[in-house]
């Protein structure tokens, strides 16, 4: 299991990101949570194998018909964190 930590910058808020995300983690049975940040950014905490995390990060960078990814920044999280689900914050 591998805990990443996904930073999507663009026109990612208002437009239904976060359901998106959320859907397609739910699908791929990942536990973490997605929320916007300040800025205009959103952020992406999801833990699963490395098969599950690949296919989340390509949809991240294709994002819902409403939104524009300009950029999609993947870092790997040391600390293995204990999620019971995927949630929105």
């Amino acid at each position: 299991m591998k805990l990443l930590q996904i930073i999507v910058t663009g026109y990612v808020q208002g437009v239904g990101y976060r359901a998106f995300i959320y859907t397609i983690a739910k699908s791929l049975e990942l536990q973490g949570y997605v929320q916007n940040l300040p800025g205009g950014t959103v952020k992406i905490v999801a833990s699963g194998t490395e098969c599950q995390l690949e296919k989340l990060i390509e949809y991240a960078k294709e994002g819902p018909i409403l939104s524009r990814v300009n950029n999609v920044i993947v870092q790997n999280l040391n600390n293995l964190e204990n999620f019971n689900c995927f949630e929105i914050r």
